[in-house]
């Protein structure tokens, strides 16, 4: 079976941490359409250390980074728009 896309490329942008603003996290989510609590779901974190990312409490941990890191990626490969 052929993958869709290469992990590698995917992962290799341009995108530094201070880029993941509370704003943009939301922005993220709500791209998918999904509640905090769904979002928290899909990402595998709590729900409260989502919360406290959106709201500018925290920021995410080198993971956290990662996996929005990834979603963000997902975003612009598929022009959704953000």
């Amino acid at each position: 079976m052929k993958r869709n896309f290469n992990l590698d490329k995917l992962l290799s942008f341009d995108f530094n941490q201070s880029d993941l603003t509370p704003k943009r996290i939301k922005d993220i989510r709500k791209i998918y359409k999904v509640t905090q609590v769904a979002f928290a779901e899909l990402i595998m974190v709590r729900y409260e250390t989502y919360r406290s990312w959106e709201e500018g409490r925290r920021v995410p941990s080198s993971p956290g980074y990662a996996i929005l890191r990834l979603f963000n990626k997902l975003c612009q490969s598929h022009f959704l728009p953000f």
